[in-house]
């Protein structure tokens, strides 16, 4: 793999754990605020979407690229 290649690819790995860790902490505390401050939980809930909306968005571009370098870095999906 060529050394930007790989960079790439180590970037999109980063990314993609780093949304993934966000939206797992973000599904606990919309649970926790949907019990104790049902007020804040629609602040919580609309973050959720937007990570999940990154998330999608990434994939999606990993689905239309044919650099493979790239798609290496989702194939655990």
């Amino acid at each position: 793999m060529k050394p930007k290649a790989e960079r790439v690819h180590v970037q999109a790995v980063l990314e993609k754990a780093a949304l993934e860790k966000q939206l797992r902490m973000l599904k606990k505390v919309a649970v926790s605020y949907e019990e104790k401050k049902p007020e804040q939980a629609q602040n919580v809930n609309m973050n959720l979407a937007l990570v999940g909306a990154g998330l999608a968005k990434m994939k999606n571009m990993r689905d239309s690229s044919s650099n493979d370098s790239e798609s290496d870095a989702w194939s655990s999906d």
